[in-house]
């Protein structure tokens, strides 16, 4: 998409990590904010910090304390390097000043599988994908990584409101275009993706998909603080 001409016929969908490559790769054969032209977000994914059963902490505060008489003890399961869930762990351990031994797995079901069982003792990971093993009991909700608390489960708390202000991941999801795409074509773009998106029936799906809709008041691709970064 990058060498690609910029008509406004070739477009990307990315997600969080598109900003978060360049601290974790020493080169990339792009730049993931000279090289193109952001329309607007289509979607948001919550994550949701959790822990076992057999842990001895019901809530992030309690989790910090028990992980700083702990340190280094506490497994984290990572669903893979540079992930989202394995960035909340990063920056949950970063602005707790805690140590946790960071595990990667080959995806987000392999981490939850060991987390259920209890062979990891915290993880992270989309709240759609881990809410029924929450419901059931066989996994702890701490907190939701987002700003606000999710409309799919808003009686867990944000982890900023749990102790932790300022803290905020959220793997959101957008369309680029290739740098040089003329504003007309953009505004074109963005007028027309912002009418679909508040389609009841596309809302739902998105719901389905274990995503969130952003606001889309002006079809503007709105930045969170992980893009404002350039990554953790």
């Amino acid at each position: 998409v990058a060498k690609s001409k910029p008509d406004g016929y070739t477009l990307l969908l990315a997600n969080a990590n598109h900003t978060v490559n360049p601290a974790l790769r020493k080169s990339l054969p792009y730049d993931p904010i000279k090289d193109f032209t952001p329309i607007c977000r289509i979607a948001n994914q919550t994550v949701v910090l959790m822990v076992h059963p057999s842990v001895p902490a019901r809530t992030v505060p309690e989790f910090i304390q028990l992980a700083k008489a702990r340190p280094g003890q506490l497994a984290f399961a990572s669903p893979g390097v540079g992930t989202a869930s394995h960035m909340t762990g990063v920056l949950f351990q970063a602005m707790t000043k805690i140590n946790l031994l960071f595990v990667p797995y080959k995806g987000a079901g392999p981490s939850l599988i060991d987390l259920i069982a209890g062979q990891v003792t915290v993880g992270a990971s989309g709240l759609t994908s881990s809410v029924q093993y929450i419901d059931s009991g066989r996994l702890r909700a701490l907190g939701v990584t987002t700003a606000t608390r999710s409309k799919l489960k808003p009686q867990i708390p944000t982890i900023a409101e749990s102790g932790v202000p300022g803290f905020e991941v959220t793997n959101w999801f957008g369309i680029l275009a290739p740098a040089g795409t003329p504003a007309a074509v953009i505004d074109r773009i963005q007028e027309q993706l912002s009418r679909i998106l508040q389609y009841p029936t596309n809302e739902q799906l998105i719901f389905k998909l274990g995503l969130e809709p952003p606001p889309m008041a002006s079809g503007e691709f709105v930045e969170t603080p992980l893009m404002q970064r350039g990554g953790v």
